[in-house]
């Protein structure tokens, strides 16, 4: 007995309404492996310091490893030192050439490299909307002879080898015409202030060192998006700065050093600075949701028989 089948195929392609794919833009990168020194402006307070380009932090002993974000293998970076020659009170900052406004991102690999015991006051420190003509110094105040001129932007340090009493962590924005507020943050007893996000930030991400930022890399992200100012760790958020004033918008990023008292020669530190990046926040804008009688619908239908 046979059987009749109407066999209908039909083959119908669904035509998705795609919307644009954003990226963040790269302003600027560099991996320090050459000297870049033209595309930077050295601002010092003292003359006991210096900075070095394509230096071979390999080279320190003990060895510094390579950068996380490190893809060649490489062992060059932006070295600074402050206070080898002392001691001396003395800051070394180093200011893009380029200036940045709207929304942006920088990330960059920090190391703080030292031998012997804690207790010195040397710093790290990295910053953004800088003039880059102000020397940057934690410590400085109106009216301050050493460093005369003032600051600007919003930056923070880090002692590097976690023996500043209560100030191993510093915050600073705008808290006048010149002197920055001062938020605190202890490397080991978490006493004073605290950023806002994890008040026991310190030896929640550095466990290993027990709070204290020098002898590992850290990769610094700072954002600065509708005016808010975002700063991770190692992709944990420390701090959140929303200034009300608006004061400083656009600028250069910062990297430093300083050693604010200069008590004791301090020939066994330096920061260490690697692949730096410099992007634009693209900030997509919405597109509408289509509706489904509006999704195109090509069939295609084949008929036959079986038997």
């Amino acid at each position: 007995m046979k059987k009749r089948f109407l066999l209908t195929l039909v083959t119908c392609l669904l035509i998705p309404c795609l919307s644009a794919v954003y990226a963040d833009t790269v302003i600027s990168s560099d991996n320090f492996n050459t000297d870049s020194s033209a595309n930077y402006t050295l601002v010092r307070g003292g003359t006991d310091n210096d900075a070095v380009w394509a230096f071979d932090y390999s080279a320190l002993s003990p060895a510094v490893p390579v950068a996380p974000r490190t893809t060649d293998g490489s062992t060059k970076g932006l070295a600074l030192w402050v206070n080898h020659a002392g001691p001396n009170r003395s800051v070394m900052n180093v200011f893009t050439n380029n200036t940045l406004s709207g929304d942006y991102r920088i990330t960059v690999d920090v190391y703080g490299w030292y031998t012997g015991t804690s207790g010195t006051t040397n710093e790290a420190q990295w910053g953004i909307n800088h003039s880059g003509t102000k020397n940057i110094n934690v410590w400085q105040i109106a009216g301050d002879p050493y460093v005369p001129d003032g600051q600007d932007g919003y930056y923070m340090t880090a002692t590097i080898d976690g023996g500043f009493i209560s100030s191993d962590y510093i915050f600073q924005a705008p808290a006048g015409t010149d002197f920055p507020g001062l938020t605190w943050g202890d490397a080991t007893t978490n006493a004073s202030y605290k950023p806002v996000e994890d008040p026991l930030f310190a030896t929640t991400i550095f466990p290993s060192t027990g709070g204290v930022f020098g002898m590992q890399w850290v990769t610094i992200k700072m954002e600065y998006k509708n005016k808010i100012l975002s700063v991770w760790f190692n992709g944990n958020k420390v701090w959140d700065y929303d200034d009300p004033a608006d004061i400083y918008t656009s600028g250069k990023f910062l990297m430093g050093m300083e050693d604010d008292y200069g008590g004791s020669i301090n020939v066994n530190e330096y920061t260490i600075f690697d692949n730096l990046l410099v992007e634009a926040i693209v900030i997509p804008t919405p597109t509408p949701t289509p509706t489904p009688t509006s999704i195109p619908l090509s069939c295609d239908r084949s008929w036959g028989l079986y038997e």
